[in-house]
């Protein structure tokens, strides 16, 4: 009998919030189908905080606070 594994794997992109002098603040999980929407969502919450963008082990982007 052959198992067959589901085409959707758990979010692994984390967002980790960063203080003024590059310490983690948080980090937080992020459910996105892909990098652009995990992307735009990092943007929305880049409002106080630099954030960095993570998919697992992977670097996606640094942003820079916009407030």
């Amino acid at each position: 009998m052959t198992t067959r594994l589901s085409n959707t794997s758990p979010t692994r992109y984390r967002l980790t919030a960063l203080t003024s002098d590059g310490h983690v603040l948080d980090t937080i999980k992020l459910n996105a189908s892909d990098d652009a929407a995990a992307l735009s969502l990092a943007r929305v919450l880049a409002e106080k905080h630099a954030v960095e963008l993570w998919d697992g082990l992977r670097f996606i982007q640094h942003i820079k606070p916009t407030g």
